[in-house]
């Protein structure tokens, strides 16, 4: 494994060259502090291995903040993400069309460049070939941009690496570097240490000279502003500070179209290296360079993630004789491009706030006036508290969408939203939590079917199975599973449990027209069931619908699983139950006062806990956060959610 810096494709081309993976990552994805940089506008750094998987696992190390670099404020909300899991589930899977869905766009003007050699466009484009085997659509994509975008480069980097990096900021970046550049005499440039480069670095030198002597004190700023009208990212803006960009971005319009974009890595196969600095003249030396990056700098301008991988040899440049390596690029969408469509719409902002008083403060003083949507995380509610008639009062009269990621919205009064003037309208996600949720009480049902709790405890304990038997579980099969509150989760578990030979029924406030499964009134529900899954939504009518009397009418066998609002479920009842043997066990993935835990609860070894983990996918946490971007930007555009709560529905 090995680490990168990349300005224009230091990362991806020499791993095309090796027939290894290089990654350049999103800008500022991964800190920059003790390497060597050009420029902050289009310094990256990334890994080399020699797969994919060692890869994202040295990415997992080194991506996320770090305190210095200054590039990152953005970064600080990318949930921490196990990259190395993601692709391990990718390449083991059984499915011979794993790609299926995927929308690979070919890069035409990937292939263009005036250097691009034939047989190197042939490898990539019989590589690309497969990605359609695997099940991925695949169509042609034009980017006009693409062409000009290396001519911009190639001035921007002599001018910056000459005013900001390599000579003048020999340190790296804020002094962190772990070493300086000897060849440049950290700083100090004189005829021995230029002669001691290689002449690309000679050539960018003089170019970077001779920029400086025409603009002067104004070019760093004309390369910063080239850079920035050619960058999609709005580099240094915080994650949901994201503004509206003047500068129509091609590549974004692809991105559109596409999930991923494929060109060759370099134009060219590798070249020989000299053995010697006097081996070959200045011309031959540039020539080898020249065009090598036309399809890597492109994406350090903007900022979209890169990644070269090896798909084939091609014959060398001076010997036909020898095969080496060529690389495929594969180029990906930012991380905020889903922030990024609801920039075409208007500015999206992020209030000040970090708690509630302040919150209410910012809204009196007029700092959030204008605003029309919101989009409402699950971290907001410890900064606001809950939305209710404090809150809903001092909001200004243009907000007047509420979009909750999440499939509950307890902590929103929906009564006082609906009769303010005009009406708070709210939306949720309810199917993009089903699958994450209904395998969470899946995995709680069988542990406290089983009683593994119990061996769990004791096996960390040191104590095999502890000194006195485990007392025996029972199997699923056979089992009636009953379900209160009998939307798309309890629909969801309803098919997964049937692969256990398990049977449903249900009880919701009225039947629901043409659902298969036996429906039952709420009495022979808590009688019948032998496991109990709650999956209704918190409200004034469904707090603590599960008290004493109702475990009482439950069999002394049954379990109870609650994966809903921990409130639904009265705690107090429920640890009187498992200790007088009223019911025989519990699986809680949620409690009436998280992050706090009935005591009871904690110390009951026959009760499975779960610290709020139901939806803790990434699939899910993506689905999720995409669902409520296109509930804003639906409201945006036609003044009306895609998914309004059912309170608010006829409002």
């Amino acid at each position: 494994m090995a680490l990168g810096g990349d300005q224009g494709g230091s990362i991806r081309v020499p791993a095309s060259a090796c027939g290894i993976v290089g990654l350049k990552p999103t800008w500022g994805l991964v800190p920059y502090t003790g390497i060597l940089g050009v420029s902050a506008v289009i310094d990256h750094v990334g890994p080399m291995a020699r797969t994919v998987a060692d890869c994202a696992l040295l990415l997992e190390a080194i991506a996320g903040p770090d305190g210095i670099d200054d590039r990152q404020p953005h970064i600080n909300w990318f949930r921490s993400v196990p990259y190395a899991d993601e692709v391990r589930q990718h390449s083991t899977t059984a499915d011979p069309r794993p790609l299926a869905g995927v929308k690979i766009g070919v890069l035409e003007e990937g292939f263009q460049h005036p250097r691009q050699d034939d047989l190197v466009a042939r490898v990539v484009r019989q590589s690309i070939d497969k990605f359609e085997e695997l099940g991925a659509e695949i169509r042609p994509c034009h980017v006009p941009e693409h062409r000009d975008t290396e001519l911009a480069w190639m001035c921007t980097l002599p001018a910056f690496a000459f005013t900001q990096g390599l000579v003048l900021n020999s340190g790296g970046r804020k002094q962190f570097a772990m070493t300086g550049p000897a060849a440049l005499g950290n700083g100090v440039l004189s005829q021995s240490t230029f002669d001691v480069l290689n002449t690309a670095g000679q050539n960018l030198y003089l170019r970077g000279c001779f920029l400086q002597e025409k603009y002067g004190a104004a070019l760093v700023s004309r390369c910063t502003n080239l850079m920035r009208k050619l960058s999609v990212c709005i580099k240094g803006l915080t994650y949901i500070e994201l503004l509206l960009n003047p500068i129509q971005d091609d590549y974004d319009v692809a991105f559109r179209q596409f999930d991923v974009l494929v060109m060759p890595t370099t134009p060219l196969p590798p070249c020989r290296i000299f053995k010697s600095r006097s081996e070959g003249s200045t011309s031959e030396r540039l020539k080898r360079t020249t065009g090598i990056t036309a399809n890597t700098a492109p994406f350090n301008a903007s900022g979209h993630p890169a990644l070269s991988i090896p798909v084939g040899f091609s014959p060398a440049l001076e010997d036909p004789s020898v095969r080496l390596p060529v690389g495929l690029q594969l180029v990906g969408r930012n991380a905020q491009s889903h922030w990024e469509a609801l920039s075409d719409l208007g500015e999206v902002v992020r209030p000040r706030a970090t708690n509630r008083a302040d919150f209410i403060t910012e809204c009196k003083e007029g700092g959030l006036d204008g605003v029309v949507a919101a989009y409402r995380t699950a971290e907001s509610i410890e900064i606001t508290g809950r939305f209710d008639e404090e809150l809903i009062t001092i909001l200004p009269k243009s907000w007047i969408f509420l979009a909750n990621c999440g499939a509950g919205y307890d902590a929103v009064d929906v009564k006082d939203c609906s009769q303010r003037q005009p009406p708070l309208r709210v939306s949720n996600v309810p199917t993009a939590v089903d699958d994450s949720t209904a395998d969470t009480a899946i995995f709680l049902m069988l542990g406290a079917l089983r009683n593994f709790n119990a061996s769990i405890h004791t096996l960390r304990q040191g104590d095999w199975r502890g000194k006195q038997p485990v007392e025996l579980g029972h199997d699923p099969q056979g089992k009636v599973l009953g379900i209160l509150g009998m939307g798309g989760i309890g629909k969801n578990m309803s098919v997964k449990a049937a692969t256990f030979g398990m049977s449903t029924i249900y009880h919701n406030r009225r039947k629901i027209k043409g659902e298969t499964v036996e429906y039952v009134s709420f009495e022979d529900l808590l009688k019948r069931s032998d496991v109990l899954s709650l999956n209704l939504p918190l409200n004034s009518k469904t707090r603590h619908i599960i008290s004493t009397a109702q475990l009482r009418m439950m069999k002394p066998t049954s379990i109870i699983i609650n994966t809903a609002r921990g409130a639904v479920l009265d705690e107090g009842a429920l640890v009187e139950a498992l200790e007088n043997g009223t019911i025989a066990g519990a699986g809680l993935d949620v409690f009436e006062e998280e992050p706090s835990i009935h005591p009871g609860l904690i110390q009951n070894t026959t009760v499975i806990l779960l610290p709020h983990m139901g939806t803790h996918t990434m699939e899910t946490k993506r689905k999720m956060e995409e669902k409520t971007i296109e509930n804003i930007r639906e409201a945006l555009e036609t003044g009306q959610l895609i998914d309004p709560i059912p309170e608010q529905r006829g409002l």
